[in-house]
């Protein structure tokens, strides 16, 4: 089992605690074999599957956001900044990314910034002066999901707030003391998945999109985190330590016929399907780094987009 504290998004919920205050992702590899599960690939197979993919990684030396097509070519640097820059989130059009920016320890800032899917004209979108995570666009890119976290009395609370893109009216929708993170709009804008451990365990919620009529589609007793709606609307993928270990997980969108859809040791989190609903992409430790890997939903065989550099966080455009 990974060792795991938090500034990603899901870290720190698979133990059910909130992070240290500035502490970052931290990944154990020492159960991480030689090898992992990566058969050989053609990559122009890729090619045929439709998408761009935004995504996390150090390869130039710090954290900055990347995209690239699906076969590993046009690889651009969009950030480029002495931030850390993580967790990008296409718009439903593919025309802009929001992402979260950090500044390094000791004092930690964290804000979400928007820019054009270029990576020109960024903007922050937050004030500066707290720690805010995890954005996520609406279906219609007006609207912009987050995390706010509240340090008082030594103890940790983290809501989730919805703001326009504009930053102008921002509202809390989960107002309470548990931890809700990990917010994604359905593709109809309706309701808002999204993680809790309001039930004690870490568990995956839906709820309508201001924030009513939440209600808990897992429980398994185990942590069950980083949930993301298919495309279709018709099915939540997430991750989640039933067996012992990290593995993806999918189900319908009332908590229904659940399916295992990896079992093996290597599976660090971080599902998202791509466009056409027929692949998913999730994080995996590979060779003691953390690379994205794409499975096709019927034949679940995991293949490697990211190396030999790694990557992580991924987003996909049409």
């Amino acid at each position: 089992m990974f060792l795991l504290a938090a500034s990603a998004c899901h870290a720190s919920e698979y133990k059910g605690l909130e992070p240290e205050r500035g502490q970052e992702s931290v990944v154990d590899f020492s159960n991480d074999e030689t090898e992992s599960i990566e058969p050989d690939i053609d990559k122009s197979l890729l090619t045929s599957i439709k998408g761009r993919i935004a995504f996390s990684s150090t390869r130039e030396g710090k954290t900055d956001i990347f995209t690239m097509n699906l076969d590993g070519t046009g690889l651009v640097n969009l950030t480029d900044s002495y931030m850390i820059d993580e967790y990008p989130h296409f718009s439903f059009d593919g025309s802009k990314i929001v992402f979260q920016s950090s500044s390094s320890p000791p004092e930690i800032i964290v804000d979400i910034v928007l820019m054009e899917s270029d990576g020109s004209n960024p903007m922050i979108l937050t004030d500066g002066m707290g720690e805010y995570r995890c954005p996520s666009f609406s279906p219609d890119g007006s609207k912009i999901l987050f995390e706010s976290y509240l340090y008082q009395d030594g103890k940790i609370t983290v809501d989730i707030f919805v703001m326009n893109v504009d930053s102008s009216q921002v509202k809390n929708l989960t107002d309470n003391p548990s931890s809700d993170g990990s917010a994604r709009f359905s593709p109809d804008g309706e309701s808002i998945v999204f993680v809790s451990n309001r039930d004690e365990t870490v568990d995956i919620f839906i709820m309508d999109a201001d924030g009513s009529n939440p209600r808990n589609l897992t429980t398994s007793g185990s942590h069950d985190t980083d949930p993301c709606f298919s495309p279709d609307g018709q099915h939540i993928a997430f991750t989640s330590m039933r067996q012992g270990r990290v593995d993806i997980y999918m189900m319908d969108t009332d908590g229904s016929n659940e399916i295992q859809l990896t079992d093996h040791t290597h599976v660090f989190g971080n599902p998202c399907f791509l466009p056409d609903g027929e692949h998913i992409a999730f994080e995996q430790t590979h060779k003691r780094r953390l690379d994205i890997f794409i499975m096709h939903l019927q034949e679940l065989v995991p293949f490697n987009i990211t190396a030999p550099l790694g990557g992580s966080h991924p987003s996909f455009a049409p």
